[in-house]
């Protein structure tokens, strides 16, 4: 069964609203680190989930 359309409803990233709340990826990149994060994680998310959007749409 062929779609005509799909809806895709979509939201920020993680890494997306700490560049909103941080204002700079520098200062999340910051933010994460001294917080004992791994931003690494936080980039491969953003672009795993950019990549995948890019191939439904």
């Amino acid at each position: 069964m062929a779609f005509e359309n799909v809806i895709v409803v979509i939201g920020k990233t993680r890494l997306e609203q700490l560049i909103e709340r941080f204002n700079t990826k520098a200062q999340a990149r910051f933010y994460i680190e001294h917080a004992g994060g791994n931003f690494h994680e936080y980039e491969s998310e953003h672009n795993t989930f950019k990549k995948s959007l890019e191939r439904v749409v």
